[in-house]
């Protein structure tokens, strides 16, 4: 009889836990691992879409990173970790090959260019190996003293890792010579795809117009300082400079790992991230695939289960694996799908795939969204019998304002089109005696919608700065509202609503 009070505080305290305390004691204690798989699990927003986990806004990553001590992290390294752990399984040199894989090319990078290269079984000729680390340094040296002469000139000043890594970043990867490459692979096997702003690159297009225009060899970094015109393209000089710096002290310690027959130390890193941006890293041995790691995390969280888990919005994207426990069942409320490409699948398959891990009740979603450019994956079940749909329409605007959907609540980001298109969407819902509670928005992605607003002027019965109600059937009346600067909606309200 003791033990039961005991029991049902433990129950207590964790049912109201959120989900980060609760796996910290069930990774601490056998025991409350035992009983927080019978505690249902409610969470806000599980999101699957990218390389991480995020649950209730809280990241959990893992990846691959190499091991240093505390105090002699160098900086080249701490800016590789400022870009995130590698996402892909690395050979004993850090190169994306997978346990167990056979290296053919050597210890080093496939053996093109350099002599000093060791192919599989054959020694490494010592002599040139030497001569390319002493080259690089000699390389380093001039690059600094490019360095020095650029911040008396101009007065730049130091930057930090992290202006480092926002300029590597801004730059989609366009660097300089040998440097370039690595830094693009780095940044694949990380599976880091980023949009950057028309306005960031197209001054980095400028720069480069105005480098090569004064006669400097393509690819070639900062080679004659005397004819950089301005601070601002002395400063982009000297991050390339910083840059191919830092590659090049990481080219002479891989080098010095060949020469020397040792191996760097890789672990696999789980980084927990909190919305506030505090972090807590945890480390484990990497001697398994990377993949079985992130489905050891997925299982820990969410396998065997003996209650549900109730998600009030799933967020996955098609591009992604889910790494999902066997059995794996979520009360799920809404969908989101998204794309990081312009590439669009058929959504049948992908929410075909989806639904073995949907709960029955599930089904109808509250709200469903996604974006599409065929008229043919509305048809779905799972997308016609939500309630809400929320669609990102990437086709002819026209035809997204034409298709008769039957869903109480529509939700369309489209490009723009004239106001008379809007006047006969709204006599086609007047056709098909749309009930009180319909409401469709517009997302005008290239124009504000004013116009299409002023067009519901005529035969006003009531309005407000951003809204008029208009006449719609003998039961009913349309409020026709500016819902922000690129968004109008249509609602039937009631007569006197």
């Amino acid at each position: 009889m003791a033990s039961k009070p005991t029991y049902d505080c433990a129950y207590s305290i964790l049912k109201h836990m959120d989900l980060k305390k609760r796996l910290g004691l069930k990774a601490k204690s056998p025991v409350f691992r035992q009983l927080e798989s019978t505690i249902p699990l409610e969470i806000d927003v599980l999101d699957f879409s990218g390389t991480q986990v995020l649950v209730n806004e809280v990241e959990y990553s893992i990846g691959i990173v190499q091991k240093w001590p505390t105090d002699k992290i160098p900086d080249w390294a701490k800016l590789d970790r400022l870009a995130g752990p590698i996402q892909e399984d690395i050979d004993e040199y850090g190169r994306p090959l997978m346990p167990g894989d056979i290296n053919l090319t050597g210890r080093g990078r496939i053996p093109v260019e350099s002599p000093s290269e060791q192919i599989k079984d054959l020694p490494v000729n010592l002599d040139n190996l030497n001569a390319e680390i002493e080259e690089i340094k000699k390389s380093i040296q001039e690059n600094k003293k490019k360095l020095a002469d650029l911040r008396l000139r101009w007065g730049t000043y130091p930057f930090t890792l992290k202006e480092l890594n926002e300029f590597k970043n801004r730059q989609g990867h366009v660097y300089f010579h040998k440097a370039e490459e690595p830094f693009l692979r780095d940044e694949r096997r990380r599976g880091i795809y980023r949009e950057y702003p028309r306005h960031r690159f197209q001054e980095r297009q400028n720069y480069q117009s105005r480098r090569f225009s004064r006669g400097r060899e393509e690819g070639s970094s900062c080679e004659a300082l005397e004819k950089i015109e301005n601070k601002q393209d002395a400063e982009i000089c000297q991050k390339e400079l910083d840059l191919e710096i830092f590659e090049s002290q990481k080219e002479i310690h891989r080098l010095i790992h060949i020469r020397d027959n040792t191996l760097p130390e890789f672990r696999v890193q789980l980084v927990i991230k909190e919305p506030s941006g505090e972090e807590q890293i945890k480390y484990a041995k990497y001697n398994r695939k990377l993949l079985e790691y992130h489905k050891g995390l997925i299982d820990f969280m969410f396998g065997n289960r003996r209650s549900s888990i109730k998600v009030k919005k799933l967020i996955v994207s098609h591009e992604n694996f889910i790494r999902a426990p066997i059995g794996l069942k979520l009360k799920v409320q809404g969908l989101k799908i998204i794309s990081r490409k312009d590439h669009f699948p058929r959504l049948e398959g992908v929410l075909n795939r989806l639904r073995p891990i949907f709960d029955e009740s599930s089904i109808p979603l509250k709200s469903i969204e996604f974006e599409s450019r065929r008229i043919e994956d509305f048809h779905h079940e799972m997308i016609m019998s939500a309630k809400e749909v929320i669609i990102r329409w990437k086709h002819n605007p026209l035809t997204m304002i034409n298709v008769d959907l039957p869903h109480q609540r529509v939700i369309a980001e489209v490009y723009y089109l004239e106001p008379e298109h809007y006047i006969d969407f709204v006599q086609r819902l007047k056709d098909a005696g749309r009930p009180i509670g319909t409401h469709h928005s517009f997302i005008i992605n290239d124009g504000p919608p004013n116009e299409i607003f002023k067009a519901f002027q005529n035969n006003v019965i009531r309005e407000g700065e951003k809204f008029v109600v208009i006449p719609f059937n003998e039961k009913a009346n349309l409020k026709v509202s500016l819902d922000s600067r690129n968004q109008i909606s249509f609602e039937v309200i009631g007569l006197f609503g």
